[in-house]
């Protein structure tokens, strides 16, 4: 069982270029309203060439940054945005992170947004991948754009 409220953030790489919002975006207003969600504006759209093309450099340059002075071959565990197994391993790839320390469970539920990288760690920790002492790098990139990479040690008891 792992230690609850212990651990420690070891770094973390946070970044948004808004000129690149129309890559991943929604037509709803904002606030959202009755009118615009019954119009179904909330739907996600966007450039997916121009994103596939962009964003693994984007993950990559994150990625080294929380990772600081820790190798890549020091992860104990990578759990990604979960957005399509080619990315992903193009990801682990350009980070030096091996492919076999990373959780994909993309064919599970899916490209479920932003709520990816959350399921996939919760169910990474049912299967017992989560361990107290381990080092996981957890990464993701949303809509605006916006992209971020932590390194977190998980708690020791």
């Amino acid at each position: 069982m792992l230690a609850r409220g212990k651990g420690r953030l070891l770094g973390i790489a946070l970044e948004t270029e808004g000129a690149l919002g129309h890559l991943v975006t929604a037509e709803g207003a904002l606030p959202p309203t009755h009118d615009e969600i019954d119009q179904n504006r909330y739907q996600l759209s966007g450039d997916p060439v121009e994103l596939t093309r962009l964003v693994p450099e984007r993950y990559a340059s994150a990625i080294a940054r929380a990772l600081g002075s820790t190798r890549p071959d020091e992860v104990d565990l990578f759990v990604p945005h979960q957005t399509s197994v080619p990315l992903i391993s193009d990801v682990a790839a350009r980070s030096g992170v091996p492919l076999e320390r990373t959780f994909v469970n993309v064919s599970v539920h899916a490209n479920i947004g932003a709520a990816g990288w959350l399921v996939a760690l919760s169910e990474a920790a049912k299967e017992g991948k989560v361990v107290d002492g381990a080092k996981l790098l957890v990464a993701a990139a949303g809509g605006g754009l916006s992209w971020g990479a932590a390194l977190l040690e998980v708690g020791r008891r």
